[in-house]
């Protein structure tokens, strides 16, 4: 079934898992209920087909046509539409977390009420007549145009797909991020006081002399974040990764860092009093100057230690 056109349009139930169907013209195929996951549908003309409640999960549709298709009520979990045409299809109540639409044309088409979680809305063309909630609006916004120096406060971006987005200096205060895709966006000057950053990814960003004042991280991904100078006064970082996270002159007294992984970490100069450091992972970090001082976590043989690696303690403050 490779490369052709299918003799049969009307294959609802149909179980065609991990078939190949590239570059094939189904155009005004009936594909309701049926199994397409893993399937190859790249390339292929899909025009006003009927996929309405069909198992894509995992189906690749990179540079395909689905204009006017039918897509309501589909589980496209972890779908490919990059490039495609998605013009005027209807996505009602369809399942499309973590697809990648990336460059994909959307205009005129029907993703109101659609849940949107971890879903690449990079390159994305919308237009007026793209239906689409207002929190997955302003995420194709800040993604496609970036958000420099905007008043974001309180805004809910939970589940996000925000790779790369450039959101310095933005006001971000109370606003939620919970899980949360920031891998290498520019965060350096933002105000992110009181921010719910729960489990996101923050992997790689620029967080420099970011105001993090009682932000909650905990569960997050800081590995090789550059966070220099960032204020994290009373910041909740319970079971966050630090790998190799830059930390150096960062503001962390009063923070909870218990069970953090700060393997490899740059800590020169930071400031851990009062700090919770119960369990927490320091193998290898660089502690040169680090002020600590009435830690939970702490044991005399670990503080002297940390002494001897560079560490300062002041037990009264």
């Amino acid at each position: 079934m490779t490369n052709s056109k299918l003799i049969e349009t009307n294959l609802t139930n149909a179980n065609l898992t991990r078939a190949n169907l590239r570059n094939s013209n189904l155009t005004n195929a009936n594909f309701s209920y049926a199994e397409l996951n893993d399937a190859n549908l790249n390339e292929a003309n899909l025009k006003g087909t009927n996929f309405s409640h069909a198992n894509l999960t995992d189906v690749s549709l990179k540079d395909a046509n689905l204009e006017e298709a039918n897509l309501s009520n589909v589980n496209l979990f972890g779908g490919q539409l990059n490039r495609g045409n998605l013009s005027s299809a209807n996505f009602s109540d369809a399942n499309l977390n973590c697809t990648n639409f990336s460059d994909a044309n959307l205009n005129n088409t029907k993703l109101k009420g659609v849940n949107l979680n971890h879903v690449n809305l990079r390159g994305v063309k919308i237009n007026h007549g793209t239906e689409l909630d207002d929190k997955w609006y302003l995420v194709w916004d800040i993604v496609n145009h970036g958000a420099y120096g905007r008043n974001l406060s309180g805004v809910n971006l939970e589940n996000a797909d925000l790779k790369g987005a450039n959101i310095g200096t933005a006001n971000l205060t109370n606003a939620n991020l919970k899980y949360a895709n920031l891998r290498y966006a520019n965060l350096s000057n933002a105000n992110l006081t009181n921010i719910q950053l729960i489990n996101a990814n923050l992997a790689d960003i620029n967080l420099i002399k970011a105001n993090l004042y009682h932000a909650n991280m905990e569960g997050a991904n800081l590995s090789n974040t550059l966070l220099f100078n960032s204020i994290m006064t009373g910041a909740l970082l319970n079971e966050a990764k630090l790998l190799k996270a830059q930390l150096c002159d960062t503001e962390l007294s009063n923070a909870k860092l218990m069970m953090a992984n700060l393997m490899n970490a740059n800590l020169k100069n930071a400031r851990l009093l009062g700090a919770d450091l119960r369990e927490i992972n320091l193998e290898g970090a660089e502690l040169d100057g680090a002020l600590f001082g009435n830690n939970l976590g702490i044991s005399e043989e670990m503080k002297q230690e940390l002494i001897k690696r560079g560490a300062v303690f002041q037990d009264e403050y």
